[in-house]
């Protein structure tokens, strides 16, 4: 990997962790630009998340301490059950695929990463239609099936395309969320799943041979999407603060699909 592409890779990465649009999906058309996935290409991925944990574990500080608080002060289990459940199957899936992920031709195909962006998009424009769970008041009043609800619904997130926030939001709101609280608690649930991700790649031998070889590159990209990161957390934060509409994200996956549909046919 050469400094360009650490720049666009983590700057893909950086934006689309926060943004539901599918980070994965995102950074397979950009590797696609880049001339096609090379060897060790999904290692080099989970090496570029470490970036996209740091960003959210120093924006989601506060509400990390008030966890911590509310367990040791309060004995207040109930918000860090929950992230645990929505966390465990995305995690649990990602773990037992992921060879299958890597190798089959399935999970880079371009086609399957429209399908997968438009059918999310359309669901999120038409998510203020569907039916809702009775309303709550914040993360802290999810019930346990329903925080199990939206982690079934990462697991999907396998398919580049999908996205993991996009689902974990998606499905907050049907289960009762504004998209404020939603868009908060699919970033806390991101956590410990990137924790994961970044725990396995330390933990491979090959992951470490990677960073070795290609350490600064590396370092550069997780830096860009640290900083890129930490920006659309602000900006999106402020959207959802103000909008309680998924409509723009669904819009923008649509439009993206089409164009990957497009360039697919002529090429």
């Amino acid at each position: 990997m050469d400094w360009y592409q650490s720049f666009w890779l983590g700057l893909t990465q950086g934006i689309t962790e926060i943004v539901p649009v599918s980070s994965s999906g995102h950074v397979e058309i950009m590797q696609q630009i880049f001339g096609g996935r090379g060897e060790g290409f999904h290692l080099l991925m989970e090496l570029i998340t470490f970036g996209s944990l740091l960003a959210l574990i120093v924006f989601y500080r506060k509400q990390i301490m008030e966890i911590f608080v509310d367990i040791f002060r309060n004995k207040d289990f109930r918000l860090l059950i929950n992230i645990i459940l929505s966390a465990i199957p995305c995690i649990a899936v990602g773990l037992l695929l992921y060879s299958l992920i890597e190798s089959n031709w399935f999970f880079s195909n371009m086609l399957v990463i429209a399908g997968a962006l438009a059918l999310v998009g359309i669901a999120m424009v038409a998510v203020e239609r569907l039916p809702h769970m009775p309303k709550v008041k914040d993360e802290n009043g999810l019930s346990k099936p329903r925080a199990l609800l939206i982690g079934a619904a990462q697991c999907f997130a396998i398919i580049p395309g999908i996205s993991r926030a996009g689902s974990a939001l998606f499905v907050g709101r049907i289960a009762g969320m504004d998209s404020k609280t939603s868009f908060r608690y699919a970033n806390l649930v991101g956590i410990p799943v990137l924790a994961a991700i970044a725990a396995k790649s330390a933990a491979s031998s090959a992951s470490r041979y990677v960073l070795v070889n290609n350490f600064q590159t590396i370092a550069f990209a997780n830096s860009i999407a640290f900083v890129a990161g930490i920006i659309i957390l602000h900006f999106l934060t402020k959207y959802f603060n103000k909008k309680n509409s998924l409509k723009p994200f669904g819009v923008y996956r649509i439009v993206i699909a089409l164009i990957i549909l497009v360039f697919e046919l002529i090429r």
